[in-house]
């Protein structure tokens, strides 16, 4: 009897110690793997919701700054794709199969900052409207640690990336922020918008100016302020105006830009020119990951930046117009 019953005991140890190791290795893969949430950076999350949400996570400071879209806006969209509707927009990237990239790379130029990754909820809750208040979006904060775990629909704006690692990591910060380190903007609220006729049709689009001056700081990252190293931005396409779309979306994060301007030799992909010491700097991380630049360490003589980011023929194909 005592045997069966030493016997069993050590059947049970075994189960226990088996599942521990298999946690065990669960969790060493997932805070291994590559995620979203790598070098401690703000991430900032797109919601295909009405208005649409921005979700931004500082995870250094443990905040959240949230942003809320109106649905009859229009956008520029990325690839060529003309003038929508915001609340058409996320249909357009399925119909279109872009992979949340059209989506995701659209609101990046519209408010000029990056968007890391993106969340399609098909069943959104019942208080999620165009007035969306402050309680409102705390409330969304919370329902995304709901049952119904509506985290699992995250997908990164990268190719690199776990998505079992960018779920549970996702979650974990999520549930760990406080309320009060919560802030919230309804750009419904705000003179941002104005109205312009195209073709016999009226469009309500973005003033780029006053969007800016809005959100100004709101989505700048600490790391970089502090480095506040000096950086140009230089375009080696055809195409005008590409380092001033770029130059806005370092500036929005925290970047010094010094210089827009022209590069004298065609590059397909982005090269981001800077000295060996500044090469592991935070900035240099964030932009290469921003514009998927290789770093070179020859940065040219003449140049009075820190950091030389040279834009290719790759970028230009993102920001085709009809």
């Amino acid at each position: 009897m005592v045997n069966k019953k030493r016997h069993r005991s050590l059947i049970i140890f075994g189960v226990l110690l088996g599942v521990l190791i298999a946690v065990l290795f669960l969790f060493i893969y997932i805070f291994l793997s590559k995620s979203i949430w790598d070098f401690n950076a703000r991430v900032n999350i797109a919601l295909n919701s009405k208005p649409v949400i921005i979700f931004s996570y500082d995870p250094n400071r443990k905040t959240l700054n949230g942003l809320a879209i109106p649905s009859d806006i229009n956008v520029e969209t990325v690839f060529g794709y003309g003038i929508y509707r915001m609340d058409k927009l996320f249909r357009l990237d399925e119909q279109e199969k872009k992979n949340g990239q059209l989506f995701t790379k659209t609101l990046s130029k519209l408010i000029g900052i990056p968007i890391d990754a993106y969340i399609k909820i098909d069943n959104w809750p019942g208080f999620m409207n165009e007035n969306l208040s402050k309680e409102d979006f705390i409330r969304l904060k919370n329902y995304l640690n709901s049952i119904s775990l509506p985290m699992t629909s995250m997908r990164s704006s990268r190719h690199d990336t776990n998505f079992i690692s960018d779920f549970i990591r996702g979650i974990l910060l999520n549930f760990g922020i406080k309320t009060n380190n919560v802030a919230f903007i309804n750009l419904k609220n705000y003179r941002v918008f104005s109205s312009e006729n195209s073709s016999g049709e009226e469009h309500k689009l973005a003033d780029i100016e006053k969007l800016d001056e809005t959100l100004k700081n709101y989505f700048y990252e600490e790391k970089i302020t502090d480095e506040n190293l000096n950086i140009e931005i230089l375009n080696s396409t055809e195409k005008e105006g590409l380092a001033e779309i770029a130059a806005r979306v370092a500036t929005n994060i925290g970047g010094k830009v010094i210089n827009t301007g022209n590069f004298n030799e065609p590059v397909f992909k982005c090269s981001l020119y800077t000295s060996q010491e500044n090469k592991i700097s935070y900035t240099v991380t964030k932009l290469k990951l921003i514009f998927d630049c290789n770093v070179l360490t020859n940065i040219p003589e003449e140049s009075r930046a820190d950091i030389s980011l040279v834009l290719g023929s790759e970028y230009q194909q993102v920001d085709l117009k009809n």
